[in-house]
């Protein structure tokens, strides 16, 4: 359906490749095959999860049909959040719906600025949500583990609120946690291990490098714009490039996805915090096998983290190399292109491992994640897509592989051109509900 639609974007594509020396036609025909995952249902699902009263995405459809959650530490209530709004837009910007933001209605522009200017805490700058107050504000239990999920969300909270806030064009209320990290009055706010670096070390050594690197490189990930305000990113850094194998560039003890999940996270580390990656190149080998692995996928991040891997690196090079990076990373990315063809078709398989009938995304083969880092977003057991995911499959591993290859220039809508209208039409019949 797609080839039909873009036939001319389709015909540059293949010639581009072809001109770098790669089988045109033969990589078209295999990204033609992957975008028949895609259709025009996603958008509209998504639209669907757009509450006007409260002006903010819900996470799945079982997020936005029941008002609360029963866990084993209390009941909450489902509402919209700012990680699936954020990643809602993501979605209609990054796979082609639309172009510019300000092509989306006014009132779903005013009603995401209303949204997420509410959940700032006027004391800290963080994002808190009135939904998981009782675990953010007064911590998630005794146990290191639920403390530290509850400093990643936070972390990444505040990223997805100043994104909202960048990508629509309006200033939050008040100093964001990064802001006053600069600030001496607001410092003795922020959380302890941001204050020094010996209190950062001593944080990062509780987590487990050797066994568990994709969650201690997932904590430290989503906490990397912080650590940077702080003025301890070359303190963060030496203490990973203390402890990656300087054979093969991957963190842990672990091989295959685990080394590669750990890998995207550690990654976006360095990258966040405008650092080299050691032994980058070195890295490559095992990640390039994990596009084509036999070994099952358990959730949608492990296609997904091969390509963003690949596209971190390539990105590293470039930013520190120089001209010569620069020429290294064309290099590389140029060398995979006759060789892709497998890798694309491989990623296709998995992906349909998650599709669902209504055209989203579910994050493992058989249902939703009913948290989301430690945070309730969905009623337990639900077999259904949902916004993260969907992100994941759609315009995040489409964008990814496509910078893979150096080719985004490229880059074809992953929808019909009817897409937006489509999203407009599901989006009225939500605010009439």
């Amino acid at each position: 359906m797609n080839t039909v639609f873009y036939k001319k974007e389709w015909e540059a594509l293949s010639r581009e490749i072809s001109a770098r020396g790669a089988d045109g036609e033969a990589v078209t025909e295999a990204l033609s095959d992957y975008y028949s995952i895609f259709d025009d249902g996603a958008v509209e699902w998504l639209a669907r999860l757009y509450n006007p009263t409260v002006g903010g995405f819900h996470y799945s459809n079982s997020s936005r049909d029941n008002e609360s959650v029963t866990t084993e530490v209390g009941s909450f209530s489902l509402l919209p959040d700012a990680e699936s709004s954020f990643q809602a837009l993501t979605v209609l910007q990054a796979s082609g719906v639309i172009r510019d933001f300000a092509e989306l209605p006014k009132e779903m522009r005013e009603g995401l600025k209303r949204f997420i200017c509410s959940l700032q805490d006027e004391e800290s700058g963080f994002i808190y949500h009135p939904q998981w107050k009782g675990l953010m504000r007064d911590g998630m239990g005794a146990s290191p583990n639920a403390d530290r999920m509850w400093r990643s969300r936070r972390g990444r909270d505040m990223s997805w609120a100043i994104g909202i806030a960048e990508r629509l064009g309006f200033t939050l209320p008040y100093k964001t946690a990064y802001e006053r990290l600069g600030d001496d009055e607001s410092r003795e706010a922020m959380p302890d291990y941001l204050t020094d670096k010996d209190k950062l070390v001593a944080f990062l050594d509780t987590l487990d490098w050797e066994n568990d690197a994709y969650y201690a490189g997932n904590m430290l990930a989503a906490q990397a714009r912080l650590i940077g305000a702080a003025g301890l990113g070359r303190a963060a850094v030496g203490y990973l490039n203390e402890r990656q194998s300087p054979e093969t560039g991957l963190w842990g003890k672990k091989g295959g996805y685990a080394a590669i999940n750990a890998y995207l996270k550690i990654s976006c580390a360095y990258n966040e915090l405008k650092e080299v990656i050691p032994n980058a190149e070195k890295a490559l080998p095992s990640i390039l096998e994990c596009a084509t692995t036999e070994e099952r996928a358990a959730t949608v991040c492990y296609q997904y983290n091969v390509w963003f891997s690949v596209k971190n690196v390539l990105e590293n090079i470039r930013s520190h190399g120089g001209a010569a990076g620069a020429k290294r990373a064309a290099e590389i990315s140029r060398a995979l292109l006759p060789r892709c063809t497998g890798a694309i078709a491989a990623t296709k398989k998995k992906l349909l491992t998650f599709k669902k009938p209504d055209g989203s995304f579910s994050y493992y083969p058989f249902g939703t994640a009913d948290h989301s880092q430690g945070m309730p977003v969905a009623i337990k057991g639900s077999d259904e897509g949902d916004m993260n995911a969907t992100v994941i499959c759609t315009s995040g591993l489409a964008n990814n592989l496509f910078a893979a290859l150096d080719i985004s220039d490229y880059f074809i809508p992953l929808f019909s051109p009817c897409a937006f209208e489509k999203f407009r039409r599901a989006l009225r019949l939500t605010s009439e509900l």
